[in-house]
């Protein structure tokens, strides 16, 4: 029966990562010397890695964004074409600056008495940023 060398993985890789890149390598061996086949099933990723079933190497298979979720995970199958088993690869995807903020409007009319006092504040605006910790 194969045994990969780790019951689970973990990755972190920014949320830009170019689809082809590595992901995280998993192996496993099988005792009676068999060749191994890996395959991929993506548990809540919906395809967005793809594993190479000879060498094990998890690669980016689709344009990422954390903005839709920060933690993915798929699982790898080793199988030997008699009996198989499988790990658990945990993806942690780090936010990158990639959104410009944005106001609730695009254009604000205020009215602005010309003998106000100076420094009165005429306007209170805020943005909203989907990026996440110091780049939201």
């Amino acid at each position: 029966q194969p045994k990969f060398h780790k019951t689970s993985y973990s990755a972190t890789l920014p949320e830009n990562s170019l689809v082809g890149s590595l992901l995280k390598s998993v192996s496993a061996v099988d005792i009676n010397g068999r060749s191994l086949r890996y395959s991929l099933t993506a548990l809540d990723s919906a395809a967005l890695f793809q594993v190479n079933p000879l060498t094990g190497d998890v690669i980016v298979a689709s344009q990422l964004d954390r903005d839709h979720g920060n933690s993915l995970q798929v699982s790898v199958t080793g199988s030997n074409g008699l009996t198989e088993s499988q790990t658990l690869v945990s993806i942690h995807l780090r936010d990158i600056n990639d959104n410009p903020p944005s106001f609730s409007h695009s254009v604000y009319a205020v009215p602005v008495n010309e003998n106000g006092p100076s420094g009165h504040q005429i306007l209170s605006l805020s943005a909203h940023d989907p990026d996440h910790g110091t780049n939201g």
